[in-house]
């Protein structure tokens, strides 16, 4: 049975080679060791964060990382990418402008605590970006995808003797006026909670629900998703636990 250390994943910004010591050895040719090494030196902890993710979801028919960019402080000042032109190549309507501040650890539960932002106006994008690094810190640009916002924790349980999959969803709301609303359980606390045994794709508990605007979240099959998880950092070898956001759009939840 494999068990998740409680102690395994030690972060430290200042040493590359001593993080990158503790990810699998599917991680570390001398290729993606260095690429991976210098993502988070010169670009921050969101951006090595989602090259992991990348690696984590590699294959997959219905898991991936929307299209981004780091820009680092030296970028930001210089203006070096078109984002009009990034945009409009990867359709990008809008974009989330985030920090990917070295301190930002992507694979921890205290991720996230930097500024994020959504935007719309391509000229405005690097304005945002210049107010969240403030002349020192990274930044992530990311393509903004639509959809309910589901955190998931993969554990393992010493209690249960097990691991174990939890899933908090967002909720959707539409309002009078036809605009459909979705928020992500990164803040919103009221959507749908499950506790999922991957191994054999059993809930372990009674669903927990808070005040549901719609019933789109209900319908979400969290069980496939928290088996293709599981089986996904089981096959990488990660033996610390893992903390995920996903987007899942109600219309099109295969994606």
């Amino acid at each position: 049975m494999h068990q998740f250390s409680a102690n395994t994943w030690q972060y430290d910004p200042r040493n590359p080679v001593r993080v990158l010591a503790q990810l699998p050895v599917e991680f570390l040719s001398p290729q993606s060791a260095e690429s991976l090494a210098n993502e988070l030196r010169l670009k921050g902890g969101k951006a090595f964060g989602l090259k992991v993710c990348e690696r984590l979801v590699a294959g997959s028919d219905r898991l991936r990382v929307p299209v981004w960019f780091a820009l680092t402080a030296d970028d930001i000042f210089r203006e070096t990418v078109s984002i009009e032109e990034w945009r409009r190549e990867r359709d990008a309507q809008e974009v989330k402008v985030r920090s990917s501040a070295r301190t930002e650890d992507w694979l921890s539960g205290n991720s996230g605590e930097q500024q994020s932002r959504t935007v719309r106006d391509p000229k405005r994008v690097y304005t945002h970006a210049r107010e969240i690094s403030r002349s020192r810190d990274p930044v992530v640009v990311q393509k903004f995808v639509e959809g309910i916002g589901l955190v998931v924790d993969i554990a393992y349980s010493p209690i249960l003797g097990r691991p174990i999959v939890r899933v908090s969803t967002g909720r959707e709301q539409c309002l009078p006026s036809g605009k459909r609303l979705f928020t992500s359980a990164t803040s919103d606390h009221e959507g749908r909670h499950e506790v999922i045994d991957p191994t054999d794709c059993t809930f372990l508990t009674g669903r927990v629900t808070g005040t549901l605007f719609e019933e789109s979240c209900l319908k979400l099959d969290l069980l496939a998703l928290a088996r293709e998880l599981w089986e996904r950092v089981l096959t990488l070898g990660i033996a610390f636990g893992v903390q995920l956001e996903l987007i899942i759009h109600p219309d099109f939840p295969e994606v």
